[in-house]
Formats: structure tokens, C-alpha cells, sequence
């Protein structure tokens, strides 16, 4: 949907700053049902895995923005492929930053660029190791208070 760009008199700057407020939308509307559930139960193990996924779509479209704001703010093949596609291979950028994998196949090239990447990968660690802990507190406090019969 973001092809809507074209009909609407809107810059790709303008698409991706848009892209990244909705998902921030998401970021908050989400973590909000997570953190009022009072029970661990298979839709808020969805909600997180959901929650997990919009926050690499979120920095997938941030460093959309700044790599048009500034194109040189990162190297690599993947970039030189059509314009069309520049958002898709942000959005693996940001799937292999969160999860620390990094391939280096996307890298850096100027201050702004690495110190995003760094606040995704701790954002990515931090939410796994909180995220994880909170469910099975969550799960064993449960537990605890509704025992199996």
C-alpha cells in the first residue's frame, strides 16, 4: 500500500516518515494490550511475536528515511538495486540488525547510521530477554494462582 505515494502528492521522504509514525502507532497500540493482559494465553504469545516483527518494520523505515535524506548513510549490493525495492531491503536490513545476526552485507557509513543500528540491536536484545522474562513470570505466577486440576 505504500504505492499510494504516487497518487497522493507525497515524496518518498514524506511516505517513509508516514511509514515509520504508523508503525510507531503499532509499537505503542500493541505493547499496550501486551503489558494490560493479565493472562498468558496464545494471543498475547502472538501479540508479542507481532509486536517483534513491527519494530523491525518500524526501523526498517526509518533508515528508509535516512538513507534518503542522505544516500551514502549505507553501502552495500543489495542497495544498488532498483529504487522500487529500496524499503524491502531496509526491512532485511532491520530483521538482521534486530536480531544481532548481521551479515554485513548492509553496513554503516556514517554516524547516524551506526548509531541507529546500535539502538536496534539493544532494543532487539532487550526485548527478547524482557519480553521472555515477563511471559514465563507471567506464566508461572498463573500457574501459581490457578493450579490444574
Amino acid at each position: 500500500w505504500l504505492g499510494l505515494y504516487k497518487i497522493i502528492p507525497f515524496d518518498l521522504l514524506s511516505a517513509y516518515a508516514l511509514l515509520a509514525l504508523f508503525y510507531m502507532l503499532l509499537i505503542i497500540a500493541f505493547g499496550g494490550q501486551l503489558i494490560r493482559s493479565h493472562r498468558i494465553d496464545l494471543q498475547v504469545i502472538y501479540g508479542t511475536l507481532c509486536l517483534y516483527l513491527i519494530i523491525g518494520l518500524f526501523w526498517g523505515a526509518l533508515y528508509s528515511l535516512l538513507y534518503e535524506v542522505s544516500p551514502g548513510s549505507f553501502s552495500g549490493e543489495l542497495l544498488k538495486m532498483p529504487q522500487g525495492s529500496l524499503l524491502t531491503t531496509f526491512n532485511y536490513f532491520s530483521m538482521v540488525t534486530l536480531t544481532t545476526l548481521g551479515y554485513g552485507d548492509i553496513t554503516p557509513q556514517n554516524h547516524a547510521a551506526a548509531a541507529l543500528c546500535q539502538i536496534e540491536a539493544i532494543t532487539g536484545q532487550f526485548y527478547i530477554a524482557v519480553v521472555v522474562a515477563w511471559l514465563v513470570g507471567n506464566f508461572i505466577a498463573d500457574r501459581r494462582n490457578h493450579p490444574q486440576k
